[in-house]
């Protein structure tokens, strides 16, 4: 999606939609149509090393977490936040997460969105999580980027990198869901 053709995506409206009580399959379906999170055809898989170095995070401008779901940006007038359906929360847990589980009854996904950011820039994501079952497979994918990556069972914690382009009204979103029945702990997301 080009920046010039994608729908006007603005903070009233995103808040809006989140606040239909509808199923959170409905949600979804209203949020793609609208340009808030996109479907991509193809996919890449990552391949996730426990030996791999930590990344650095001193560039970050922006962090969201279970405990802090909403945070201002680095950036003057910019936000980062998320909207999660069908999860369950663990504040006590070092780090803290959201459980997005397996069970066949729930359809949970989580959207982190950039509001507020220069329009048409193109900036890099790190989504921290841990898929915990062999049932399926994570799928994230990002506002402007013609590939999702894709993320099988990992026994650790990854840092999964993704690349998010604004719109024309500053917006971006990267969307995690299972395919298949597989669960998993989301603990952050940085904007470098």
């Amino acid at each position: 999606m080009s920046v010039s053709s994608a729908p006007s995506t603005s903070a009233a409206e995103l808040s809006r939609l989140l606040e239909v009580p509808d199923p959170p399959q409905d949600v979804l379906a209203r949020l793609r149509e609208r340009g808030f999170v996109t479907a991509p055809d193809a996919s890449v898989e990552f391949t996730a090393d426990r030996s791999a170095p930590q990344p650095d995070l001193t560039a970050a401008v922006a962090h969201i977490d279970p405990r802090r779901p909403q945070a201002p940006a680095a950036l003057p007038g910019a936000k980062l936040g998320m909207y999660v359906a069908d999860c369950f929360l663990n504040t006590e847990a070092e780090p803290a997460y959201l459980r997005l589980p397996s069970f066949s009854s729930h359809f949970p996904y989580l959207i982190a969105y950039l509001l507020g950011f220069p329009p048409g820039t193109t900036r890099n994501l790190l989504v921290r999580m841990q898929v915990f079952t062999t049932g399926g497979t994570v799928r994230l994918s990002g506002t402007g980027n013609p590939t999702a990556v894709t993320l099988g069972f990992t026994s650790f914690p990854v840092s999964v990198p993704i690349s998010v382009t604004t719109t024309a009204s500053g917006f971006a979103s990267v969307l995690v869901q299972r395919n298949g029945q597989t669960g998993f702990d989301w603990h952050a997301v940085d904007v470098l």
